[in-house]
């Protein structure tokens, strides 16, 4: 180890216990050691690590146990590996048959975990995600999703109706990163219109229903109305203004309401009265409450349509019956009516 490489001459100087001497000799011959370096680094656990590797080829790799290392060309399966720190020796030779050795350290790091898992959702509102395992990482996804890159919350408002990927990257306090990823679905909601109008206290009110049908009607205190078909019975509601909700949905279970006003105005209110009278003069109506009418009765009657007077001496003996049609300044309109009777007058002659 100490000598200079190169080829040499040894001589042996001997004697006897007759004091004779001689010499003899014999070559040698020193070759250099072949040299070489390798290096691997830090590692995190995927794909492969390729040696660096100075000086003589051809040579052998192995290592401490658990790394998976390719003998012939140093490649480490770090995928494989178990991870931790290992050394790798190098054995290697030349053409002169001398050999020698050399290693490097390697340590692989384990790669950091996460799952993020979504769902199926409606139109509405935001999805939040369900993370497990690292946190702090970026959240990305397909066109058309509107998602927070941090926190990972969607905006199901804002986003397009259909399916995304979304991938989540992180890291360790070691520098290894991976991604993951999870599915969203995004249904849209149901539309549908409904309208009413303004109405007088009777009959009924039928719905003008644009849209998903099958909903149920619901309203304010005081009306009421058919639950499953929006009819609302005007006769038995309270007058005023009133707000009915439809809840509705689709065939994905998405929901949604949507509204209409509804007014309903009191109807106007009148009686008339007659009595029974003889064939002269005439007979003035009796009327309580809403005035303007008009009045009209069965054949044979002569009545004043706007006053209700009748010419009790023009019309015909007989029973009849006088209808008063009347309205409000809401435009609602009612009916009302009253019987009267003409006596005819006796007749007698003189002479």
């Amino acid at each position: 180890a100490k000598s200079t490489v190169g080829a040499y001459w040894i001589t042996y100087s001997f004697s006897n216990s007759d004091g004779c001497t001689d010499t003899t000799g014999a070559a040698i011959t020193i070759h250099a050691l072949p040299t070489a370096t390798i290096a691997y680094g830090t590692y995190c656990a995927r794909d492969s690590a390729e040696v660096t590797l100075t000086g003589a080829t051809g040579g052998s790799f192995t290592s401490t146990s658990g790394l998976v290392i390719n003998k012939t060309s140093g490649t480490v399966d770090l995928a494989k590996s178990g991870v931790g720190s290992y050394w790798i020796t190098y054995s290697f030779s030349n053409s002169d048959g001398c050999t020698d050795t050399t290693g490097a350290a390697i340590t692989i790091h384990a790669l950091p975990t996460a799952s993020i898992a979504y769902g199926t959702y409606c139109a509405r509102d935001s999805a939040e995600v369900t993370l497990t395992g690292a946190t702090g990482g970026q959240y990305t996804s397909t066109s058309g999703l509107v998602i927070n890159k941090t926190s990972g919350t969607v905006d199901l408002a804002k986003s397009g109706v259909g399916s995304y990927w979304i991938t989540y990257s992180f890291s360790n306090s070691d520098g290894c990163t991976d991604t993951t990823g999870a599915s969203i679905t995004i249904h849209a909601l149901p539309t549908a219109t409904i309208a009413y109008g303004t109405y007088c206290a009777r009959d009924s009110a039928e719905v003008t229903l644009t849209g998903a049908t099958g909903g149920q009607y619901t309203s304010t205190s005081g009306l009421v109305i058919n639950k499953t078909s929006g009819t609302v019975d005007l006769a038995k509601s309270g007058v005023g203004s009133y707000w009915i909700t439809y809840s509705f949905s689709n065939s994905d279970g998405c929901t949604d309401t949507t509204g209409a006003a509804i007014t309903i105005h009191a109807l106007p209110t009148a009686t008339i009265a007659y009595g029974t009278y003889c064939a002269r003069d005439s007979a003035e109506v009796t009327l309580t409450g809403a005035t303007g009418g008009s009045f009209t009765s069965t054949s044979g009657l002569v009545i004043n349509k706007t006053s209700g007077t009748v010419d009790l001496a023009k019309s015909t003996v007989g029973a009849y019956w006088i209808t008063y049609s009347f309205s409000n300044s809401d435009g609602c309109t009612d009916t009302t009516g009253a019987a009267i009777t003409i006596h005819a007058l006796p007749t007698a002659t003189i002479a």
